[in-house]
């Protein structure tokens, strides 16, 4: 069997088929029309039987282990039983063990896995477009509103013994520097994030942080914005939450009024995170610096073929950063 990590992005997906099958079978969603959603850091398929949807996520790149995805699904109940955030359901097995399914990472061939098998989660369908298709001032702000609506209710949340959240050990999130990345102006960045983590390890409590909202893992729908994909959950502080968020809203038009709204929807300020400008910048840099390293450890077949040119859009970015202070993903982007 040819190594997964060597198939094209067509053979990858050939492969995975018939596991996102056999996957929707345990969920007793078994026959259901499979369309691909995503095939990147993890792999998505929405689901449709009869006249219902869903959404099975395959953790493919992802390295959470079974007690931090049930962490994830533990705050995601949470949040709806509290109905103050608009959220996917988890659906659980057909046999009624829980939520997770598995399968061996062995049989598709992945060389060198990262765990014995890989998981699973199935999640009710939301709807609208992911708020990428309509990205504006209006969205930006219901996102700020969303934002602080997750932090207000991860204050007074606690996870439950059976569970587990992530405690964060640096901007890396504990993943090894690539050593492609491993450049001066990357090990500054770096560093400058790392201090800005410990002053808030030693400043301020650790709260439940989704870690990964962007434009993409939100749906805009008749003026209602909804949350997904929580698995880069972790526990964290509000200001690293907002420096991810910023790192991907200023990618988008009108980068300047929708990071304005997104502040106003926010009700906050940097004073109110407890950070200053330069701090803030130094975590929102840190992001990029993360992502072209993570770029050039993925197994798929896409990310594999733009992790070297995205390194090389990451490196302008922060090299322009380290000239100005402020991180403008605009001065650089991956050519179409």
């Amino acid at each position: 069997m040819t190594p997964y990590q060597q198939l094209s992005q067509r053979g990858q997906l050939a492969r995975l088929r018939p596991v996102a099958q056999g996957l929707a079978v345990q969920f007793g969603w078994g026959g259901s029309a499979l369309r691909l959603l995503n095939h990147g850091y993890n792999t998505t398929y929405g689901l449709l039987r009869d006249d219902k949807r869903a959404a099975l996520r395959i953790n493919m790149n992802s390295i959470r282990t079974r007690e931090q995805i049930m962490g994830e699904l533990a705050w995601v109940k949470a949040l709806l039983e509290a109905e103050s955030v608009s959220v996917a359901r988890p659906l659980p097995l057909a046999d009624g063990s829980g939520h997770l399914a598995l399968h061996p990472f062995s049989a598709i061939g992945v060389r060198d896995p990262k765990a014995e098998h890989l998981h699973a989660v199935l999640y009710d369908w939301l709807p609208g477009r992911t708020a990428g298709h309509a990205w504006g001032p209006e969205p930006a702000y219901a996102l700020g509103r969303l934002t602080r609506a997750l932090h207000d209710h991860a204050r007074s949340w606690t996870v439950p013994a059976e569970a587990e959240m992530t405690v964060p050990g640096d901007v890396m999130i504990d993943c090894p520097l690539n050593p492609k990345a491993d450049t001066p102006d990357f090990r500054e960045v770096l560093a400058r994030g790392n201090r800005v983590v410990e002053r808030l390890r030693r400043d301020q409590p650790l709260i439940p942080v989704h870690f990964d909202l962007h434009m993409w893992n939100i749906k805009w729908h008749k003026g209602k914005m909804s949350v997904f994909d929580f698995d880069d959950c972790r526990m964290g502080w509000p200001a690293w939450d907002v420096a991810i968020t910023l790192f991907y809203l200023r990618r988008f038009p009108e980068p300047e009024a929708c990071e304005a709204a997104y502040w106003q929807g926010l009700g906050a300020t940097l004073d109110d995170l407890g950070v200053t400008y330069d701090e803030m910048e130094a975590l929102i840099a840190a992001r990029g610096v993360f992502l072209a390293s993570e770029m050039l450890s993925e197994w798929t077949a896409e990310a594999v073929q733009i992790g070297e040119p995205y390194l090389d859009v990451s490196r302008k970015r922060v090299s322009f950063y380290l000239q100005t202070g402020r991180f403008d993903p605009n001065v650089a982007v991956l050519s179409k």
